[in-house]
């Protein structure tokens, strides 16, 4: 079996087997197919997603069909992630109103069961819009490349077309602060932005403030796409390729903030409940399987501490025959065989090259960022090198004077936040993370979309 590999996060256990099973038998209903066969792998760090090439090809021969013949069909793709994005949240919601100490184990039970199959049927959705996002960013730049053969033009108008309709909830919150509103009453409306996964808390009240406090005015005069597009011949089909584009950059970046906002009314309502019950942490029970908080509340042995901690240096989780299992430690290497997974090692050159997000050329110090830890260490001027980011990197974003990163398209966050802000940008290097290390100095050229080291 080959198989073919989409992105790697810093993911626990538990949403990693939400993203392993989002194309499972479990959703058939919703899917336009269904695969078990997917898994989550350790790759430098953080977890890679892998799936057959042959079920990824059949996927996505389906999706595109589905919602790229035209203009209207696209926004049926975004009405089905406002409707299962929705759905989510309001479970969320609605558990986090209940009184939940009074909740027996079994009905504790009941409900993360609830909520996690939501949560599963909106991820479903996620890697959809995920996936034809990064399509319709691809076609319109093959479309802008055709009928303009000036590079630098090229990237202006590509950096107009990605402009999302509606601005992302972190520029919306930065809007707000340049105008002078007090955070004091933003924080309950933004607090829930770090949590991409269970494992990440929504924000204290310092780290907002700390947050808001780092935020500039600079930033691109608003501009429209018509007024980069005049005098280029377009046809009506080549005109709706473009907006789909943008329509697609705007539910990229929508997609996400439903997953955090019904994250942070999960952590701080029933998994809060759950790790009380069992007695142990909720960052903890982010390193475990659905059936394991399960049976846990059932008063079934959960894992020990020491797997726990294994697990959170890396971990395989697959299906093996009808159920999950997580591999850790010592077994990784055989559960990586058993899938006949191939890692591929990347060619480390001189030169990085990728693709221009926002045009710009400027010099500078290195610093990787792998997670939400290494966030702080970003200094003024400095080269923010991520394999992708994330709203929570946005008081680096604003001290750095450039990013690069391994994976992303053009409407991918790195890519967006560049154009808001409108640093030089360049995404999907691959092997920025691993060519790089902190403190190198390297050259940023986005116009040609490489990167230099510097002797």
């Amino acid at each position: 079996m080959k198989w073919v590999t989409l992105w790697a996060r810093e993911y626990g256990v538990h949403y990693s087997e939400l993203c392993a099973r989002f194309l499972g038998d479990i959703v058939k209903d919703i899917s336009p197919i269904t695969t078990n066969d997917s898994a989550m792998v350790p790759d430098d760090g953080r977890e890679a997603y892998y799936i057959p090439t042959e079920d990824f090809n059949r996927f996505m021969g389906i999706i595109i069909k589905e919602y790229c013949k035209d203009l209207e069909s696209f926004k049926r793709l975004e009405q089905r992630m406002h409707r299962f994005g929705r759905a989510f949240v309001e479970t969320t919601e609605r558990i986090k109103a209940m009184d939940l100490r009074k909740k027996s184990n079994g009905e504790l039970a009941a409900l993360f069961e609830e909520y996690w199959m939501s949560m599963l049927r909106y991820n479903n959705t996620i890697f959809i819009t995920f996936m034809m996002s990064e399509y319709t960013a691809d076609r319109a730049y093959e479309i802008i490349a055709r009928k303009v053969k000036d590079r630098k033009k090229q990237g202006k108008i590509l950096e107009t077309v990605f402009i999302p309709p509606e601005k992302s909830s972190i520029m919306k919150l930065k809007g707000e602060i340049s105008k002078g509103k007090n955070p004091e009453t933003l924080y309950e409306e933004y607090r829930w932005m770090p949590c991409v996964d269970i494992i990440f808390k929504p924000w204290t009240k310092k780290q907002f403030f700390d947050a808001v406090k780092g935020f500039s005015k600079g930033g691109r005069e608003e501009v429209k796409p018509a007024d980069f597009l005049r005098g280029i011949n377009l046809s009506k089909e080549e005109k709706d390729a473009l907006k789909m584009g943008n329509l697609g950059a705007y539910i990229r970046d929508r997609r996400d903030e439903y997953r955090r906002r019904g994250f942070c009314n999960i952590i701080e309502s029933l998994l809060d409940e759950v790790s009380k019950r069992i007695g142990i942490s909720v960052n903890d029970l982010g390193f475990m399987l659905k059936d394991e908080i399960i049976s846990a509340l059932k008063g079934e042995p959960k894992p020990d501490r020491s797997k726990i901690e294994e697990r959170r240096k890396g971990f395989v989780i697959c299906m093996k025959g009808d159920r999950m299992v997580c591999a850790s430690g010592k077994d990784i290497p055989a559960a990586i065989k058993y899938l006949g997974i191939e890692q591929e090692k990347e060619g480390i050159s001189g030169e990085i090259k990728g693709i221009t997000a926002n045009s710009g050329k400027i010099q500078g110090i290195v610093k990787i960022v792998k997670g939400a830890n290494d966030i702080k260490k970003v200094g003024e001027g400095e080269i923010l090198v991520a394999a992708t980011t994330h709203p929570d990197y946005i008081v680096a974003m604003e001290r750095a004077a450039a990013f690069v990163t391994d994976e992303g398209g053009l409407t991918s966050h790195a890519a967006i936040v560049a154009r808001e802000m409108d640093k030089p940008c360049i995404i999907g290097t691959k092997i920025g993370t691993k060519a790089l290390k902190d403190g190198d100095r390297v050259e940023v050229d986005a116009d040609k979309g490489t990167v230099r080291r510097l002797r």
